[in-house]
């Protein structure tokens, strides 16, 4: 009897330990299912660095600019001198460096800021050369095109014939002054006081007279200022070197230090806007400083005639 309740004890204790490891077993699986089916946390894509302002600048101008109708990008940077921009829509191309534009519903006159064309339309000077294409040139990118004007701190907002003086944007936001100078239409223009981007217009200049393109062409102008029809330049023979004497001061209370005309020295202290209505505009000056320090960047040439 005793042998027969040992043989079920032991029955007994087989069972429990079966079912105790099918029930591990089942709470393994049931574990083993949730971490599977678990799904994986997203992932963060990784943003691109967001350019700078400047940058942005940048490569709007390079990604907007026509290869065949305007130059490479210009090298201006944004800078906070510079006003925010009007828009207005052209309606006349006077000349390479004037416009007619509707601004605020009245019509303006605008003189390009930074640019000087040769003439082409001036009632009391000749034609000169390139006048004409200069002309054209600015017909062909501004013409009835909308456009952005955008004021220069370092100058007066109005010269003293009413024009307003403006840097002017194209639709593609290249600027037109600056891309007119270094196609060759016209030189680099300073008015007494450096503007903001003078430094980019030289430079813009100083690379169309090395490619000689536009108006530095040798059969074009070659860089000089002459009436259109004037034959083309022959080529320069060396001259005998003679040791040139100093200018002799004119007659009277004159200052030696200018050429052309009689200016007075110090006192009073005379401006170009004084000068040109007393003594004329383009005023050679042979000393410097010059007393009355109106060739501020001793190029020899004082109160430039507008």
């Amino acid at each position: 009897m005793a042998k027969k309740q040992g043989r079920k004890n032991l029955l007994l204790q087989w069972v429990l330990v079966v079912i105790g490891s099918v029930s591990l077993f089942c709470l393994l699986c049931a574990a083993l299912s949730l971490v599977v089916g678990q799904p994986e946390p997203p992932v963060a894509e990784e943003q691109p660095p967001q350019p700078t302002a400047t940058e942005a600048v940048r490569r709007t101008v390079t990604e907007t600019i026509a290869p065949s109708a305007t130059s490479a990008e210009p090298p201006l940077e944004p800078t906070a001198q510079t006003t925010q921009r009007q828009a207005a829509q052209v309606v006349e191309v006077i000349d390479g460096d004037t416009l007619k534009v509707l601004l605020d519903g009245q019509e303006a006159t605008i003189r390009l800021i930074g640019i000087d064309t040769p003439e082409s339309v001036h009632p009391q000077q000749p034609v000169e050369c390139f006048g004409r294409e200069a002309s054209a040139r600015a017909r062909e990118l501004a013409a009835d095109q909308p456009v952005q004007l955008e004021i220069d701190p370092t100058q007066d907002s109005v010269d003293r014939y009413g024009r307003l003086l403006r840097y002017v944007y194209l639709p593609n936001d290249t600027l037109l002054n600056w891309e007119l100078v270094y196609q060759g239409y016209g030189f680099e223009y300073t008015y007494e006081v450096p503007y903001v981007y003078q430094a980019e217009f030289r430079q813009a200049e100083q690379d169309a007279r090395q490619q000689q393109r536009g108006l530095w062409a040798p059969d074009a102008c070659n860089g000089e200022r002459k009436p259109a029809d004037a034959p083309a330049p022959e080529p320069p023979t060396a001259p005998p070197v003679v040791e040139e004497a100093p200018p002799a001061p004119l007659a009277g209370n004159c200052s030696p230090a200018y050429a052309n005309v009689c200016i007075p020295p110090l006192p009073p202290d005379l401006n170009c806007p004084e000068i040109r209505q007393q003594y004329g505009c383009n005023i050679q000056v042979v000393s410097w400083p010059d007393p009355h320090d109106i060739d501020r960047d001793e190029d020899g040439i004082a109160c430039e005639c507008q």
